[in-house]
């Protein structure tokens, strides 16, 4: 008698488990990408609520509340654009050699492209570690530092201002 109950359980169970998985499998085949699968197009279903894109295989079927949305994968050649800027020539690299700090310069017509420095300590000087604490592009003879185009020169410094500092900077004519 328990083993009759437990089998009709079992059957309305089964039942109601069949009735959801095809009730839900309708509820997803709603929107599917018309045609046939195109080379070098991507196949999406995109969220009605929240916009997320979701790819999907060409024949990908979309839920009730996102649209189907293909596009090419490459788009057609688009104008040619202006002809860029001529490139440096004459590209030089301009040092300066100081105790604690240095400064380099470029030259009258020339441009700062970039710098940098590095320290020297003396051979036999001994055990004692210099860093380099400062190197930036500066727009003045006094080492203030330079912002946009108004760059002249680099400059570079050790950590404690001593040593022998090599500055260098980048300097090309347009």
């Amino acid at each position: 008698m328990l083993g009759d109950h437990v089998r009709d359980q079992l059957k309305q169970g089964a039942g109601s488990l069949v009735g959801l998985v095809l009730g839900a499998g309708l509820v997803t085949v709603v929107s599917a990408h018309p045609g046939t699968p195109a080379t070098g197009v991507i196949h999406s279903c995109i969220n009605n609520s929240s916009g997320t894109i979701k790819i999907v295989s060409p024949d990908g079927a979309c839920l009730n509340n996102e649209i189907a949305v293909d596009w090419n994968a490459q788009g057609l050649q688009g104008p040619p654009g202006a002809q860029g800027a001529a490139g440096a020539t004459n590209v030089r690299y301009r040092s300066a050699q100081a105790t604690g700090v240095a400064r380099a310069f470029c030259q009258s017509g020339e441009k700062l492209t970039g710098g940098g420095g590095f320290i020297e300590d003396p051979s036999g000087s001994g055990a004692i570690e210099k860093k380099l604490r400062q190197t930036y592009p500066i727009s003045d003879p006094s080492g203030t530092i330079a912002f946009d185009t108004t760059a002249i020169g680099w400059q570079a410094a050790s950590s404690d201002f001593s040593g022998n500092v090599i500055a260098f900077a980048i300097c090309a004519t347009p």
